[in-house]
């Protein structure tokens, strides 16, 4: 995590907005130090489970038949990554980032996106 707090910062604050990694974990490590809770346990918590959204998880269970695979290429971590992260920032975080790591059904997302609309 030291990356997190020695990453320092592309433009004068702002100037100009980008997406980054460091933000969204520097966001997840506010959420933990708050709430002394995983990202997992907070998001399960307070956002999924309110929402009725029984099929999002971080790291869920490996639902093979239904888990559409992140990436087929069979040279990426010498295997195709089916219900398990696959991005770079949030695997070295154990599957739990606050830039990515969230695996859901469409009638979960649905539900999310109508709690945002």
């Amino acid at each position: 995590m030291e990356w997190v707090y020695t990453t320092g910062l592309d433009y004068p604050v702002g100037t100009k907005t980008i997406y980054s990694d460091v933000s969204m974990v520097a966001l997840q490590l506010v959420i933990e130090r708050i709430t002394g809770q995983s990202m997992a346990v907070f998001a399960q918590e307070n956002v999924f489970i309110p929402l009725g959204m029984s099929s999002t998880f971080y790291n869920p269970p490996k639902w093979t038949h239904t888990c559409a695979p992140t990436t087929d290429v069979p040279n990426y971590r010498d295997q195709i990554i089916r219900c398990v992260v696959h991005d770079p920032t949030a695997w070295i975080l154990g599957g739990v980032s606050g830039n990515a790591g969230v695996f859901t059904h469409y009638k979960d997302l649905k539900k999310f996106m109508t709690m945002m609309l």
